[in-house]
């Protein structure tokens, strides 16, 4: 028998171990409520965030690790909604430190999710992607499809706001293809009004058009009256923007009553200030109407970009109707935002239309004050199209005041950042077309793989038909296997065939793309020097020195030389590759060739300074085309000279071995390293770099050297070193003539 101690310790123990168990379960569901709790209140209140504070306290009393770690996470939640966004990311990587050791798979996805949102609204885009990446990680792995289709929408969104719409439009396709499979037509819609609004960036409008009414059809399915005013404003701005004004008017229109049924505010706004862009030029008093009532609705919810648009808006047009005073007192009041929001740009602006306005009053030393000013702050914004707009008209007014002299340094700094400008819009240009591009060979690749997806499919069923008729007799398994094995023969013969054909293309496609590379960019550089200095030799010539005359001349003439150097290698290499280049080889004596090609060279010999010896024998002779050595001697002296310091040296040597001629080129110049050495005679171009003296390549001459001492049945190879110069070898056959010396 048991004795009354054991007795009372068997009774007593495991009631002590089940009031513990239900003490910790009944403390685990008081956190549980007041988590639930705190996620129904609105996080914008005070009383929130003290009830956090209690979980927070509560948490930490009790060891509740799972506690804590929310309790940072709804602390952080509370400071991104009310604004203080590295508030909330200091809790987001506190609640982050104690979710490492219990790794909930969900509230990382959670975490991940708002800490990049809350770098997207500190503008810091490159950690915003990174932590959008890390939360579709955590949602795949719970198979949150709804979850990982908002961030790939989100990714898409941080790219829109850098302009990368290439790399947009992919993740908002990734969103698509997952939003597509699911119920939510109001997540669908936002993707495809979004996708929409790249192809208008692109200026792609049909494309645009396509997804803005798919977006529309479905905002109108689920009544979200915001959403359908938004898409039809957008839609109005295309028909705006391919010149249908009327129709655009409409489209803003009716927007405009979608946006009243919301009421939404801010969707009326947008709506009044894009009716009013559509009268401005036309009917000013009516522009000024919409604009007015755009203003009062960006007012009413307290949104000052906005604000701003609506008030510029009036004030171009209290302009244009000489209601000078007017427009002062709006730009004032832009003025006055501008500098309370600390946003520079527009500061700048409302100082140029303050200037502009205060000149139209004749007030001169009062409009040139403003326009120094904005002239200041955009420099320090560094905002050249401002810029540009202000030194003209600070030129402008500096002659009514008689002033010449700086009016004219003023009108010169016009010219410079008219020419920034200009080259900045036509390299946007050049980045739009690239984008669009690259984003044509995204949809290709698409496209290429949904075909052979669809050819494996169809491979698929008539293997499972093969295999049914299999079944039915003995002799059709023998026949379809003897069918089969011939088949997959054919195939892998083909796919050898298809894959060899596939790597002769890559080489083409990656030589065709330098190539383009080198038109676009290194022909395009020198016509803009052409275009610049000629246009300052045409506008300026009478005021210029002739010491400055001679220095554009001198330039213009620089510009054609390269210019013409780059034309006949890309004429050659061209020639080269289609094959129209004859092969025509003879006895050429090597020195008379080699001085003739440095007399060329002359010039850029002297300018610096450059010693060019030529040690070849008279008599020896190498068997081989004389036009394309020509190229090939040409590039490589050309090549010494850019790569040599001022002062430096050349030498051209050249010795019979057995039945080859071997030919140097040795410079002591910049030299190169291995990596270099080892890339100079690839399939592809490299990337040349400047030369001493700041001499401008292609990196194309080697390339067609190497094409063209091989068509020669010859060789070409390099040696050398970082700072100790470069020796190039060619070999090519002898000749007759060199043979018969050597043996004497």
């Amino acid at each position: 028998m048991l004795s009354y101690k054991a007795l009372i310790v068997a009774v007593i123990i495991p009631f002590f171990l089940i009031s513990c168990n239900s003490e910790r379960e009944k403390k685990n569901n008081d956190f549980s409520d007041l988590i639930s709790g705190i996620e129904k209140d609105t996080l914008q209140s005070q009383g929130t965030l003290l009830k956090i504070d209690s979980l927070y306290r509560l948490a930490s009393a009790g060891n509740n690790k799972d506690a804590a770690a929310r309790s940072f996470y709804l602390r952080g939640s509370y400071y991104y909604t009310n604004g203080n966004f590295p508030l909330a990311l200091q809790n987001f990587h506190s609640s982050a430190a104690i979710n490492y050791e219990l790794n909930d798979i969900k509230l990382w996805g959670e975490l991940y999710d708002y800490t990049a949102r809350a770098h997207n609204r500190l503008k810091q885009r490159d950690s915003s992607v990174f932590y959008f990446k890390k939360a579709i990680e955590k949602k795949e792995i719970l198979g949150d499809s709804t979850g990982m289709g908002e961030s790939y929408h989100n990714i898409g969104f941080v790219f829109s706001l850098e302009n990368k719409f290439d790399s947009s439009v992919f993740y908002y396709e990734k969103a698509l293809a997952l939003r597509e499979k699911l119920t939510n037509k109001e997540h669908l819609s936002a993707t495809l009004n979004n996708i929409g609004t790249v192809y208008y960036h692109w200026s792609l409008y049909d494309q645009s058009l396509r997804y803005y009414i798919r977006a529309l059809y479905l905002a109108r399915d689920i009544d979200d009256y915001t959403k359908i005013s938004l898409t039809l404003t957008n839609i109005g701005i295309i028909y705006k923007e391919t010149g249908n004004v009327q129709k655009a008017k409409e489209y803003f229109s009716e927007a405009l009553t979608d946006a009243k049924k919301a009421g939404d505010k801010m969707a009326m706004g947008y709506a009044y200030n894009m009716l009013a862009s559509t009268f401005t030029g036309l009917k000013s008093d009516s522009a000024i109407f919409y604009y007015s009532k755009s203003l009062e609705n960006y007012k009413a919810v307290r949104n000052s970009g906005g604000i701003i648009i609506a008030l510029k808006g009036l004030g171009e047009n209290y302009i244009k109707m000489s209601e000078l005073e007017k427009a002062r007192l709006v730009f004032l009041e832009i003025l006055s935002i501008a500098e309370y929001e600390h946003i520079p740009l527009r500061t700048a602006e409302a100082y140029k239309y303050l200037g502009e306005i205060k000149i139209l009053q004749n007030d001169l030393a009062g409009g040139r004050s403003f326009i120094e000013r904005s002239i200041t702050l955009s420099e320090q914004i560094n905002v050249s199209t401002l810029l540009r707009d202000n030194y003209l008209i600070l030129s402008r007014t500096e002659e009514k005041l008689g002033d010449n002299t700086a009016s004219l340094a003023a009108l010169q700094k016009y010219l410079a950042h008219k020419t920034i400008v200009d080259d900045d819009a036509k390299q946007k240009q050049l980045n739009e077309l690239k984008s669009k591009f690259e984003f044509e060979k995204y949809k290709r690749v698409q496209d290429a793989q949904r075909y052979e997806n669809e050819q494996q499919r169809q491979y698929l069923i008539r293997i499972s038909i093969i295999l049914v008729f299999v079944l039915i007799t003995t002799a059709l398994l023998v026949w379809a296997n003897i069918r089969r094995r011939k088949t997959n023969k054919l195939l892998e013969e083909k796919n050898g065939i298809i894959e060899e054909n596939n790597r002769e293309l890559q080489s083409v496609i990656a030589s065709k793309d330098r190539l383009f590379s080198i038109i676009a960019h290194d022909l395009k550089n020198p016509f803009f020097i052409f275009l610049n200095f000629s246009e300052i030799l045409r506008e300026d010539y009478k005021s210029l020195s002739d010491q400055e005359r001679m220095k554009y001349i001198g330039e213009l003439a620089k510009t054609a030389n390269s210019t013409y150097q780059l034309l006949e290698n890309l004429l050659d290499l061209s020639s080269s590759r289609t094959g129209d280049i004859e092969y025509l080889p003879e006895n050429i004596e090597l020195k008379r060739l080699f001085d003739g090609i440095i007399k060329l060279y002359s010039v850029q010999l002297t300018n610096k300074k450059i010693k060019c010896e030529n040690l070849i024998s008279g008599e020896l002779s190498a068997y081989a085309d004389r036009r394309m050595m020509e190229v090939v001697f040409r590039n490589l002296i050309n090549n010494a000279i850019k790569y040599t310091d001022a002062g430096g040296k050349v030498e051209v040597d050249a010795s019979l071995k057995e039945d080859s001629v071997i030919i140097e080129v040795k410079d002591n110049g910049t030299g190169m390293s291995e990596d270099l050495q080892n890339a100079l005679f690839g399939v592809t171009f490299i990337k040349s770099t400047s030369g001493t003296g700041g001499e401008k390549g292609t990196g194309l001459g080697l390339s067609l050297c190497k094409e063209f001492v091989m068509k020669n049945d010859g060789e070409i190879s390099v040696s050398s070193r970082l700072g100790e110069g470069s020796v190039f070898t060619i070999v090519l056959p002898g000749s007759e003539k060199s043979v018969k010396t050597s043996l004497k």
